[in-house]
């Protein structure tokens, strides 16, 4: 077709898109600045590029934020800042963040125990076909039948 690819020019174009306000493009874009793909690498700018995609309800930008806070690359590590974009990603309807915000819910990490917000995002998560959270579900399920069953007594 006589078209060439030119990375630096897909880059630019990317951060006039980003400047503009597209969330997809903030997210490629902030991405391309993280890992110094056609641009000079800067992580900090990456992040901020991510951030307003996620706030925008970039699916994968939420994911990604929610990741980096959980290990703590590039930014301080932060579990209650991780599973707010866990959160985010889940309620986006991402399946890999269904399963970490479930399980954060089951144990009380980083938020508040909640076997019913544990159980209603597994069950999200496997109507994704996340696998992880329909085992996830057939733990927690009989877990909450029996605290009914006590609360019942």
């Amino acid at each position: 077709l006589g078209i060439y690819k030119n990375k630096r020019n897909a880059v630019l174009y990317l951060q006039e898109a980003s400047n503009n306000g597209n969330a997809k493009a903030q997210y490629i874009y902030g991405i391309c600045l993280m890992r110094g793909f056609a641009t000079e690498q800067n992580e900090a700018e990456g992040i901020k590029w991510l951030e307003l995609a996620g706030k925008q309800g970039q699916r994968l930008a939420c994911a990604q934020l929610a990741k980096l806070y959980e290990v703590g690359y590039v930014v301080k590590k932060d579990i209650k800042i991780a599973n707010y974009w866990y959160k985010e990603a889940a309620d986006l309807k991402d399946g890999p963040s269904c399963y970490k915000i479930a399980l954060a819910y089951y144990k009380g990490k980083g938020v508040k125990e909640s076997l019913e917000r544990a159980i209603y995002y597994a069950r999200q998560g496997a109507l994704l076909k996340q696998k992880d959270c329909l085992k996830l579900l057939n733990k927690l399920v009989p877990i909450y039948r029996k605290k009914l069953n006590k609360k019942r007594k």
